[in-house]
């Protein structure tokens, strides 16, 4: 199949342009996107395009050489007759802002111009960088939704080139006299993607010249698998919803590890846009089976206690707390969330623990504590010995072991009597006053909600 033929069937297999629609080409200058432009304009009768447009993004990250792609674009738009739009930024004072790379950062200023475009937004990704995420991905660590590759649609922006590979779309150039621009980084080994297309491509295509197609075929094969979980996430998700961002735990937990990793990363995604590494889905699979807090990417933080899920904004510090002479039957506000002191009889702990193993989870022997209760903020060097561990441990490293942020170590309290830490909310009681066969009366720290 030429070129044109592989990308009018990827049009159409994925549904990208409607008739009547109008897309803008994401004009770099380099082959694939003047080939793309190229590519449309030709099929503007054949697909009904109302109107094809071009958008190029200066980084301001090559000097002259950045001045000079711009120059291109804009002479090749006047001489197609293509309307374009400009848009200029300093990505290297972008990224030093936000505290980010600058790959990162030039990606989110193309995005945002593409989503100010009204229409459809086609770039020009081929089946090689298809071919070279996917094995960037793996050594970086990926589950299988990784293996998905780059997505031919995401919500307004398509990619007609993505069946298409480097070699072909240059020999598309060249056949059509297409002159383009030739990025200076594209060779600098220094990146990670370009050392996969320089160095480890060629050794792939030594061993099988049909590496990116063979690449391809699993890529598709994954696409299909992971269609099949996200639709089984979506309706496990909403059977789980009760509220705005808020889920019940027990039908998360009841799901199978793939479909709840579809799960999280939905959770984890804003406005359709994947936020979360595998890291991060491993680490809220997690706290949804020990409770507890986690930072999540976009400022936010997943909050596991009781039988409810919640995703929060980031808390702000608390200010240092501590309430003296707790009381069973009282409750305690602590930032947003109240906390209360139960006494129970073992026989009432054991029917409630069996209708509620998470509302109940921090619990001890009432009978071990010593002197009286106060329920406090952590100080440094806190620690303790949390009961069923061979060994003692900080709250340092207690915390560090479920990254939690500043902000949410100092929203933990801590129960206490006069012999140190009896409790730590969400991570346990000490050894030398667990539960025991021999336990009579229980004390329950229970988390009631937000204030």
């Amino acid at each position: 199949m030429t070129v044109c033929e592989k990308a009018l069937a990827a049009i159409r297999r994925e549904q990208m342009l409607p008739p009547g629609a109008s897309v803008a080409v994401g004009l770099s200058g380099g082959a694939d996107s003047v080939a793309l432009l190229h590519l449309l304009l030709s099929l503007r009768e054949e697909l009904s395009l109302c109107a094809v447009t071009a958008v190029h993004v200066d980084h301001g990250l090559r000097g002259e050489e950045s001045l000079r792609d711009r120059r291109f674009v804009e002479a090749l738009c006047r001489e197609w007759q293509v309307p374009l739009t400009v848009h200029t930024c300093d990505v290297a004072a972008l990224a030093a802002e936000q505290h980010c790379g600058v790959e990162e950062a030039g990606r989110a200023v193309r995005y945002a111009q593409f989503e100010a475009q009204s229409g459809y937004v086609a770039t020009a990704h081929t089946a090689s960088d298809n071919a070279e995420t996917v094995l960037l991905h793996l050594c970086r660590g990926t589950g299988l939704h990784g293996l998905c590759g780059i997505p031919p649609v995401r919500g307004r922006v398509i990619r007609p080139l993505i069946d298409c590979t480097r070699e072909e779309i240059e020999a598309y150039c060249a056949q059509h006299e297409l002159s383009y621009v030739t990025d200076s980084t594209n060779a600098d080994t220094a990146y990670a993607r370009n050392r996969i297309r320089q160095l480890v491509m060629p050794q792939l295509k030594a061993i099988n010249p049909q590496a990116e197609a063979a690449i391809g075929r699993l890529i598709a094969r994954a696409r299909e698998w992971d269609a099949t979980v996200s639709q089984q996430a979506e309706e496990a998700l909403q059977a789980a919803k009760t509220g705005e961002n808020t889920y019940r735990r027990a039908v998360l937990l009841a799901l199978k590890d793939e479909v709840l990793a579809a799960v999280l990363r939905r959770l984890l995604s804003e406005q359709g846009r994947q936020r979360g590494s595998e890291q991060h889905i491993s680490a809220a699979m997690a706290l949804l089976q020990h409770g507890g807090r986690l930072s999540v990417p976009g400022g936010r933080v997943l909050a596991v206690a009781g039988d409810s899920v919640r995703l929060l904004p980031a808390q702000e510090s608390l200010p240092a707390f501590e309430f003296e002479n707790v009381q069973a039957g009282e409750t305690y506000t602590v930032g947003a969330v109240q906390w209360q002191i139960l006494c129970l009889s073992r026989e009432d702990y054991e029917q409630k623990l069996n209708i509620s193993k998470l509302d109940f989870a921090n619990a001890c022997d009432c009978d071990k504590i010593n002197g009286n209760l106060r329920l406090r903020q952590r100080a440094p060097g806190d620690a303790y010995h949390p009961a069923g561990r061979a060994c003692g441990k900080t709250l340092k490293k207690l915390f560090n072991e479920t990254a939690l942020s500043v902000a949410e170590r100092a929203a933990v309290p801590l129960l206490c009597d006069d012999n140190g830490i009896v409790m730590v909310a969400d991570f346990g009681c000490d050894e030398r006053v667990r539960i025991t066969s021999s336990t009579k009366t229980v004390l329950v720290l229970q988390r009631k909600g937000d204030v």
